[in-house]
């Protein structure tokens, strides 16, 4: 939710890729892409379960996402903690 009135502030593109469509519906199988590819990017797990933390925040900023566009409500910004990266 950090971004929510930064995205709907753009006029040139409304969604970024990382911004707005980075989940997908479902997980990838458990066996990966034929790539070997194997996120966990779905808004529901491979046997249709949702991810609760994902899909209430989701609900959250659904909620929010007009008032915050029209000006009728601030967004909040809640600090989110670095993780660092780990490279291979």
């Amino acid at each position: 939710m950090n971004n929510l009135k930064a995205i709907l502030k753009k006029t040139d593109h409304v969604c970024s890729h990382f911004d707005c469509s980075y989940f997908q519906w479902v997980d990838q199988p458990f066996y990966g892409r034929f790539d070997g590819e194997n996120y966990n990017i779905g808004v529901v797990n491979i046997t249709n379960k949702p991810y609760p933390e994902l899909t209430s925040t989701m609900q959250k900023s659904n909620e929010r996402i007009y008032l915050i566009g029209t000006g009728e409500e601030e967004s909040f910004r809640e600090d989110v903690i670095k993780i660092p990266s780990i490279y291979y």
